[in-house]
């Protein structure tokens, strides 16, 4: 994923107050695969683009290393939450609160449900939804809806409670406001 972006000093926003900002970085690296290569791009061009804005970089233990910042406006905060965890719906809000960021952005739609800040999201895809049992084989059918109801709960508040969404494709955008 390329991504070239440069400063507008036309843009009417570009001269706003600086906001906090929060950015869930916990699939950062390539644990976190694709989503991970897309939040380590994201990082690293707002750093190019944005020196006003102060961003607080939400990392895992595993992937705390693995960013270094180089730009004075960006500071890494540690929360040891997996994805798609109880962790994370504790830690994750808990540490939002503290920041008490403008805007938080979630690179994945695994948002924390009782956070009650603002926030944009990305969303990938939607395979699970599309495909739900022919994707994912299951050999337990109750732990499989258990865990199915809670992604697709999770998805409806990520796509509900988002100020925007972020989306890699028209098909994903159209399926999500279906």
């Amino acid at each position: 994923m390329r991504m070239n972006y440069q400063k507008n000093n036309s843009d009417p926003s570009f001269n706003r107050e600086a906001r906090k900002i929060a950015i869930d970085a916990r699939f950062f690296g390539p644990e976190g695969t694709g989503i991970g290569k897309y939040t380590e791009k994201l990082l690293e061009n707002l750093q190019k683009i944005d020196d006003k804005n102060q961003y607080f970089v939400i990392l895992k233990k595993s992937n705390f290393h693995l960013f270094n910042p180089n730009s004075d406006n960006f500071k890494k905060i540690m929360v040891d939450a997996h994805w798609y965890s109880p962790k994370e719906q504790i830690f994750v809000p808990a540490v939002l609160t503290k920041i008490k960021p403008d805007l938080v952005h979630f690179p994945h739609f695994s948002i924390p449900l009782v956070y009650p800040g603002k926030f944009v999201v990305t969303i990938h895809d939607i395979t699970k939804s599309d495909f739900k049992e022919a994707a994912a084989q299951p050999k337990n059918k109750p732990v499989f809806m258990f865990k199915q109801a809670i992604y697709e709960f999770t998805l409806s508040q990520a796509v509900k409670r988002a100020q925007k969404i972020f989306t890699p494709s028209n098909f994903t955008k159209k399926r999500l406001m279906k």
